[in-house]
């Protein structure tokens, strides 16, 4: 097999998989990518087959530019990155995904279907948490709840 042909049968297979799994695809760079739409925006999963794993990624928002809210984000997917079975957010550069690699060996179309659903799954349900982190929604929320306390002051 010359070097032209195993990019090529990658795809291939890649292809299989996720058509087998009942997903359809687009081609992006060296894999595909499929999309679902979700409650709050539409998610794109990008997948390519390389080195023996499956490398999947999901595209989250953009990093903040403010300190304190970036500290604050990066903290939470820390905690949530303990949490979280096999996918595990990353940052590149000023980039937050939902990244699950899994070796290609274990995977057949029915295994890559549930990953993907796991990657939709955990992307629909980590989302609106991490946004309203990057707006402030979540210290406007405290600030509110604050002020909705019963007062403790004795009459």
């Amino acid at each position: 097999m010359n070097e032209d042909e195993e990019p090529r049968r990658r795809l291939r297979r890649l292809k299989s998989l996720a058509t087998g799994a009942g997903f359809s695809v687009r081609r992006h760079g060296s894999g595909y990518e499929l999309s679902f739409h979700g409650t709050y925006r539409d998610f794109d999963i990008r997948c390519v087959l390389g080195n023996g794993w499956l490398h999947t990624c999901v595209y989250i928002l953009q990093l903040p530019a403010l300190s304190a809210t970036r500290s604050r984000l990066l903290e939470r997917i820390a905690e949530l990155n303990l949490a979280i079975p096999l996918a595990k957010f990353t940052k590149s550069e000023d980039v937050l995904c939902l990244d699950l690699e899994y070796r290609e060996e274990h995977v057949d179309s029915a295994v890559f279907g549930k990953l993907a659903n796991l990657l939709r799954q955990l992307a629909e349900e980590h989302y609106p948490e991490i946004f309203r982190i990057v707006s402030g929604q979540e210290r406007l929320d405290a600030l509110q709840a604050a002020f909705q306390r019963p007062s403790t002051v004795p009459e």
